[in-house]
């Protein structure tokens, strides 16, 4: 299957949700084949996946799938899967972390750098609404350094 073929088939396909909705499925065989079809789709169209795998959850999926993070329900039973089997996906979603999102891959939180500049931002923000007493000049000063680091 050619690139172009799979861009036209793909064009208006949420692919992308599809396989972060499996790589959270509780069916081991769906997350194994959602590794393998992710694997593939990065291959053969990286400008339209390195951006929609990570908009759509994949990217997070993969992180807590390399954690050994595994989705359960109450009728799933890990005892009827060989543990190697949670090995190969453990290995499979870190191999493909360090390979396509390397900055994902080395940050302890499964986020790139900037999603951690937002969420420190947004905490510091919060902090500084908490107080109700201080006036708007206060809170604009004490943002302002805040806003500093993530431009």
């Amino acid at each position: 299957s050619s690139a172009d073929f799979l861009r036209e088939l793909l064009r208006d396909l949420a692919a992308s949700a599809f396989i972060a909705s499996l790589l959270t499925s509780s069916d081991i065989t769906f997350t194994f084949n959602a590794i393998r079809i992710a694997e593939v789709l990065i291959q053969k169209l990286p400008e339209i996946f390195q951006i929609h795998f990570q908009r759509a959850g994949v990217v997070d999926s993969m992180t807590r799938l390399s954690n050994r993070q595994f989705s359960t329900d109450e009728f799933f039973d890990f005892d009827a899967f060989d543990p190697l089997v949670f090995d190969w996906i453990a290995s499979k979603a870190s191999l493909f972390l360090t390979k396509y999102f390397p900055d994902v891959s080395q940050s302890s939180s499964g986020s790139t750098p900037q999603f951690g500049a937002l969420q420190s931002l947004a905490a510091s923000l919060l902090e500084i609404t908490k107080d109700q007493d201080s006036d708007v000049a206060v809170s604009i000063s004490k943002a302002d350094p805040v806003m500093r680091q993530i431009s």
